[in-house]
């Protein structure tokens, strides 16, 4: 790992240094703030993974429990709204980095495994489909566990000359792995039998310059992609001791600390080199000599989603950023004359122009303006604005603009609904930049510098900690031996200092956590 250290391991940066101060409001709100997401709160309270997916499902969101099946989700129709506002912002980094779309089939057959299973262990990793007609013989295919089997399957077909490279694509897939057998619980929201949304690339050069030029690409966009979300996450080359490095030289991950004090794997990289394209026999011959392609792979997933969600959740709901949000602003007009569905359409209208993503409606009664404002809270709209038409000639709109993310109101009137506009772009863009400060100065308290003797009580305190650690399988094999977390992976650090463990001098630093 050393020999490589100086090359691809990120550097270490102290998260605090990215904090920023919550900038004061423009608006003049009116009431306390009410709401206190819970990344506020002590992660030892009681929020844990069941309660995060029992308010999913409150809020319609996902539902774990509503397939008897440990491990199986279901996306309701607004979680579907706030997943392709994630698959949106994801298609288009992937694509602005150049890579291609395409679709492959979810199932191989099982032929497409055996150059797998020569470099990687599968007893026990795979799901295999068959009939009842069959059952007793051998299963004609497999449910990926990842996309290997079935793209370097292929490509083993598709490349013959050096004209087909590179190759560059992703896809927006399903992946299935085993879950243990038993009761429901809240892991299958972030550990599910059926994975989906994970958007994965794959690519094939003809040379190892091309290959590394396009890895520090792929990385820049996937740190972009956590920025684009509002997630502090945390970059790490993982350990091959305690990892399964057997089909790629290194592998790179981006781990979110959560609220329920453990970090769960959103993102990653490897770089193949010509472990799978020699096992797969993908390559081109020049000069009558065959030459396998360099080959890398990655994903991220849905997973980030959900660690926005869980960032802003608020124990009965949850509170998106805007740019992530399905809904920056839910209108509601309490209607009194013939005219006002017409001036809330403009009013809709002006603010879609202007790039906001509006969801809006009229409500005839009290009642359905009350039930129409819990509907926009569970899904987690930043922003609401409850308009009341004119009472009669000369009287003027009054229109209340609420906060999610505190619950504060402003009150106002207007001549007409479209001048409420630009009171709504600068509601909006207070609710994400206070999202964004609080969670950068909630994740600047998550981890701490560690030395030999707190090392164990700040992972105690599920915590992150950060220290220098030199790259050796006894180091990451003690720190696993405590039950207490496990070592992530490593960074670069700005120097050489000793390790805390074996106190040999080390320019890396070990990134150590609890996992989901």
């Amino acid at each position: 790992m050393t020999a490589f250290a100086a090359r691809v391991l990120p550097e270490w940066r102290p998260p605090a240094a990215a904090a920023a101060v919550e900038p004061p409001p423009r608006l003049d709100w009116s009431g306390p703030a009410r709401v206190r997401p819970l990344l506020d709160a002590d992660p030892r309270g009681g929020y844990d993974l069941g309660s995060f997916s029992a308010a999913l499902a409150r809020c319609g969101l996902f539902d774990n429990r509503l397939v008897a099946l440990p491990g199986a989700t279901v996306v309701l129709p607004a979680g579907m709204r706030l997943v392709e506002r994630f698959a949106a912002l994801v298609h288009g980094a992937y694509r602005a980095a150049g890579l291609a779309e395409v679709e492959f089939p979810l199932v191989a057959p099982r032929s497409a495994y055996t150059p797998l299973a020569g470099v990687l262990r599968l007893d026990g990793r795979l799901l295999h489909c068959t009939t009842d007609g069959e059952r007793g013989e051998a299963p004609r295919m497999t449910l990926g566990p990842s996309g290997e089997a079935v793209i370097y399957d292929a490509w083993r077909r598709q490349v013959r000359h050096a004209a087909d490279l590179p190759i560059e694509i992703y896809r927006r897939a399903r992946f299935f792995r085993p879950a243990s057998p038993g009761r429901h619980s809240g892991r299958g929201i972030l550990r599910p039998l059926e994975s989906g949304d994970v958007f994965e690339l794959h690519c094939a050069y003809a040379t190892e310059p091309e290959q590394q030029a396009a890895l520090e690409r792929f990385f820049a966009m996937f740190a972009g992609l956590a920025e684009a979300c509002h997630v502090p996450i945390l970059w790490s080359v993982r350990p091959p001791w305690s990892n399964q490095w057997e089909i790629a030289r290194w592998a790179l991950a981006g781990d979110v600390p959560l609220p329920i004090g453990a970090t769960v794997q959103a993102a990653s990289l490897y770089d193949q080199g010509q472990i799978l394209s020699r096992a797969y026999g993908i390559g081109v011959r020049r000069r009558g000599a065959f030459e396998p392609t360099f080959q890398l792979a990655g994903a991220l997933t849905r997973r980030l989603l959900l660690c926005h969600l869980m960032l802003g959740s608020t124990g009965d709901g949850f509170v998106m950023h805007p740019d992530l949000a399905a809904d920056q602003v839910g209108l509601t007009v309490q209607a009194r004359a013939a005219g006002d569905p017409a001036a809330l359409d403009a009013l809709a209208a002006e603010l879609r122009a202007g790039g906001l993503r509006v969801a809006a409606a009229v409500a005839p009664t009290p009642a359905a303006v009350r039930k129409r404002q819990r509907e926009l809270a569970a899904h987690a709209v930043p922003v609401q604005a409850l308009l009341q038409g004119r009472r009669g000639d000369g009287d003027r709109w009054r229109a209340v603009v609420t906060r999610a993310d505190t619950g504060q109101e402003l009150g106002t009137t207007l001549e007409e609904p479209r001048q409420l506009a630009p009171l709504l772009h600068a509601a909006v863009r207070e609710v994400g930049a206070a999202w964004t400060a609080r969670a950068r100065r909630w994740f600047a308290g998550r981890w701490q510098e560690a030395d030999r003797a707190s090392l164990r009580d700040i992972l105690r305190a599920r915590l992150v900690a950060v220290c220098p650690l030199a790259p050796a399988e006894t180091v990451v094999s003690e720190v696993g031996s405590w039950g207490l977390g496990e070592v992530l992976g490593y960074a670069r650090a700005a120097g050489e200092q000793p390790c805390v463990l074996s106190g040999a001098l080390t320019s890396t630093v070990g990134i150590m956590s609890p996992r989901v």
